[in-house]
């Protein structure tokens, strides 16, 4: 543990200025890692020309457009070190920021499926800090929680993928990136790893997010926020519950009472398009699950008739 080395995964689709401009912040990190990985998802632009310039100081892989899931799982399989570090593209690192984490991993002898640091938000995506937002935070340098499923199950979480990084063996033990998830795979890959696993908050702001990111050039697609984002939790959760079923029942139980919300969501905009007998399969998913949740919707919403 007296050399901590790092490989870094940057993934991107027509981004290709931006893409030189995160990786100007991996080389201006006062710990440079042994590799700097960018995946080209598909991109159209000059991207390929733009990091080629960087010579043999970046590996570029091409894939055909399969979304940031993929992308991410294709980097980090294919890095050389024992830890891996991810930058999205649009985003840069502060200087200090593997010096950091390499210094919490030496501290705690790499015991942490990952270590996440806090992130900087733009005053488009709430400004400020990400802890701060969410309510989370440490005391002291670093914080290890031997079993962070109360961490991970913060709504929003506090770690970003941006900010983390991943012991490669616990990554690939868990899967990686679940590719059915085009949306909310970082979500989901943090509670696989944390929900029964060590995990170390480490208390330094790691990345600086932008604005950058525009609908045409994102990894992660632009979905209709509340119907997608829905159907993705119903993905996400219903993966948790069936590979980890030595869960504690307290988790399991949340984790379903979360499924069954992400049914109703899907059923009332499934209904709302008139797909009636497809919402009212949604609805039976919901009542399967979490039957609580369905009773609970009904007496609100006799509530708000009543109160007329």
């Amino acid at each position: 543990m007296n050399d901590i080395q790092f490989s870094v995964v940057i993934p991107t689709y027509n981004r290709g200025h931006l893409a030189v401009r995160a990786v100007e912040s991996v080389l201006a990190q006062t710990v440079l890692p042994a590799e700097i990985i960018v995946v080209d998802d598909g991109s159209k632009d000059n991207t390929r020309e733009l990091i080629a310039e960087f010579g043999d100081k970046v590996r570029y892989i091409q894939q055909q457009n399969q979304g940031s899931a993929v992308a991410r799982n294709n980097g980090m399989r294919q890095a050389k070190c024992s830890w891996i570090a991810l930058l999205d593209s649009d985003d840069v690192w502060l200087p200090s920021h593997l010096a950091t984490m390499a210094n919490a991993i030496k501290e705690t002898a790499g015991s942490a499926r990952y270590y996440f640091a806090d992130t900087i938000r733009p005053i488009e995506k709430g400004s400020g800090s990400r802890w701060e937002g969410v309510g989370f935070s440490i005391t002291g340098e670093f914080e290890l929680n031997d079993v962070a499923s109360e961490w991970v199950l913060y709504r929003p979480q506090p770690m970003m993928l941006q900010s983390t990084v991943f012991n490669k063996q616990a990554y690939l033990e868990a899967g990686g990136f679940l590719p059915a998830l085009r949306y909310r795979d970082d979500t989901h890959l943090f509670l696989k790893l944390g929900l029964d696993g060590p995990v170390c908050a480490v208390g330094n702001v790691g990345t600086k997010m932008t604005s950058d990111d525009a609908p045409t050039n994102r990894l992660t697609l632009s979905y209709d926020g509340q119907l997608k984002g829905a159907q993705m939790q119903v993905i996400m959760f219903n993966d948790l519950l069936d590979k980890m079923p030595h869960l504690p029942t307290p988790v399991q139980q949340e984790l379903k009472r979360r499924l069954a919300y992400a049914y109703l969501a899907v059923a009332r905009h499934t209904w709302k398009s008139k797909k009636y007998g497809e919402a009212m399969s949604y609805l039976l998913d919901c009542a399967r699950t979490k039957p609580s949740v369905v009773t609970g919707s009904i007496q609100r919403n006799l509530q708000k008739v009543l109160s007329f």
